[in-house]
C-alpha cells in the first residue's frame, strides 16, 4: 500500500528539488518549507511540525 509522503525543508538540511522528490515519491502530498528549526524540528518547533502534518494530510483523511 503506497503511503502519502510529506517532506519538510528546513534551512540547515539539504533537500533535493521538488521535481526530484515527486519522481522518487509518487504519493508526495506536500513539500513544506520551515523557515526555522533544525534537525530535530519536532522537538524544537512542535506546533510548526504538527500543523505541517495536519495540513499535508487534511485532504486525504478529511481531518478537521
Amino acid at each position: 500500500m503506497p503511503a502519502p509522503v510529506l517532506v519538510t525543508d528546513e534551512p540547515w538540511l539539504p533537500v533535493p528539488p521538488e521535481e526530484w522528490l515527486r519522481r522518487a515519491y509518487p504519493r508526495l502530498t506536500r513539500v513544506a518549507h520551515a523557515g526555522t528549526g533544525g534537525h530535530f524540528l519536532a522537538a524544537e518547533r512542535p506546533a510548526l511540525f504538527v500543523s505541517g502534518i495536519r495540513n499535508a494530510f487534511r485532504e486525504d483523511h478529511k481531518l478537521t
